[in-house]
């Protein structure tokens, strides 16, 4: 299953605590053979520099499947290695976090991934794998996983507060 992910979180965290940050990101995958859109819109506050506290509004859309809307919040702790002009870097973000959505689809999840910036590009990759709480049926009843692991591509965009 592949996820693509545009965010800001890796480009524009600032090196200052309390540096906020949002993005804006489509995403495109499969999940048990049906394809899906995802479409995000983030916030992220950077609590320490090296603790980023990430909440983003989704929905989920597709054909054979309701869609699902819902927040995604979660901690990740990030390891950033920049030039001192900013220019040049690498990132390295891992946390826990959870997901509340509808219908039936709330998750407890991990995610973490690799980023690297060059001038105003910033391009990245990561996992995200959840647990759905509730058992949940796609739209011809059959039981879906609990699980769901998601393989994403981060591309740049979005801006800071």
């Amino acid at each position: 299953m592949m996820l693509a992910e545009s965010t800001a979180f890796g480009e524009l965290r600032g090196s200052n605590p309390h540096t906020l940050t949002y993005d804006l990101s489509l995403s495109a995958g499969t999940y048990n053979k049906l394809s899906y859109t995802e479409a995000n819109l983030g916030l992220n506050w950077s609590i320490h520099d090296w603790l980023v506290w990430r909440n983003a509004l989704f929905s989920r859309f597709g054909s054979g499947f309701d869609t699902v809307a819902g927040l995604d919040t979660s901690i990740r702790a990030v390891q950033d290695f920049r030039s001192d002009s900013g220019v040049f870097g690498l990132d390295f973000f891992a946390g826990p976090g959870l997901r509340f959505a509808s219908p039936n689809s709330n998750a407890a999840f991990a995610e973490a991934g690799i980023g690297f910036k060059l001038g105003g590009l910033y391009l990245g990759g990561g996992i995200k794998s959840l647990y759905y709480v509730s058992e949940r049926k796609d739209s011809l009843g059959n039981t879906l996983d609990k699980n769901d692991t998601l393989f994403f591509i981060i591309l740049s965009g979005g801006g800071a507060f």
